[in-house]
């Protein structure tokens, strides 16, 4: 770490800062610090150890700025030699939104903000950073990140456990072709990446895993009990998105879409070798979850 702080300092141009790291039970990927000038001003520095999330994040903030809440980036720290990207941006006011905090007024925000995120469309599914690879075929797209899953899975994962996995996407598959993209979707809208001030979001963070995929998408963590919204709560979320486009027929794909972000979260603990110790909360959510999943009569793969 010292040595990322070394190699950055000069670079920002901020005399005599200090620079904590912070820590949070969820993080996957990137290192976020708090950077403290000499004249108490505070910035966010957020490294990206994968060139792409460095990428993602960038277009993303700079896109949506001036149109939702979202971090001011004041520089942008390419990846050189062996060194990962960087960007400073504006430490936003605020703490990050809890399900204590979470009132009708910040639910019908977060719905408006969500709905003018799916406006950015991008002709094709993909990595809006690589526009070479996007795909005019949501299946094709969506196959392949689900197939990178299941693979990442395996060895951790059941071989009967995988099986119904592969049978019950292949039936469903067809499913896509009425899905509401390409669009832009954050991919991980929650509570954990909102911040408020009182009654108001003052920012959407964490853009790295940022998609041109399905709006439906953004709805996973909705139904999954993260923002853990009561009727009252979701009713406001669904008026506040509405105020900008139609709500997206979620009846249809989004049990589909959950099961391929529950394939791609344990997946990636597995990966990354976190699955039994940083990331073991997560990695047992998601499992569970895919296991309840399969257990419902209704999501018994029919193919054998």
């Amino acid at each position: 770490m010292d040595s990322l702080i070394s190699h950055f300092r000069p670079r920002l141009n901020i005399p005599d800062a200090s620079f904590t790291l912070i820590e949070h039970d969820n993080a996957m990927v990137a290192l976020v610090y708090l950077v403290a000038g000499e004249g108490g001003q505070q910035f966010i520095l957020k490294i990206s150890p994968k060139a792409e999330d460095y990428k993602r994040e960038k277009l993303l903030l700079n896109h949506f700025s001036g149109i939702i809440p979202v971090p001011r980036l004041f520089k942008e720290l390419e990846p050189f030699d062996s060194y990962p990207g960087a960007l400073l941006m504006e430490r936003i006011p605020g703490t990050l939104l809890t399900n204590k905090t979470l009132s009708e007024e910040i639910a019908f925000e977060a719905g408006a903000i969500l709905a003018k995120i799916h406006l950015f469309r991008i002709h094709g599914f993909g990595d809006p950073v690589n526009p070479e690879t996007l795909s005019l075929d949501p299946k094709d797209y969506f196959a392949k990140k689900f197939e990178e899953g299941l693979s990442e899975c395996t060895g951790n994962l059941s071989e009967s456990l995988l099986k119904k996995c592969r049978i019950y996407f292949q039936e469903q598959l067809p499913l896509l072709d009425s899905a509401d993209g390409p669009c832009i979707a954050h991919r991980d809208f929650r509570p954990a990446n909102i911040l408020t001030d009182g009654n108001k979001i003052t920012g959407v963070i964490d853009w790295a895993g940022g998609r041109s995929g399905f709006a439906e998408e953004d709805f996973c963590p909705i139904e999954d009990g993260s923002w853990g919204m009561d009727e009252k709560q979701l009713q406001a979320f669904r008026r506040g998105y509405k105020t900008v486009r139609p709500l997206p027929a979620t009846d249809k794909t989004l049990s589909l879409m959950q099961l391929s972000k529950a394939i791609a979260t344990v997946g990636f603990t597995v990966k990354k070798g976190t699955w039994n110790t940083k990331n073991k909360g997560t990695y047992l959510r998601y499992l569970r979850w895919i296991e309840l999943f399969f257990l419902h009569e209704n999501n018994t793969p029919t193919s054998s």
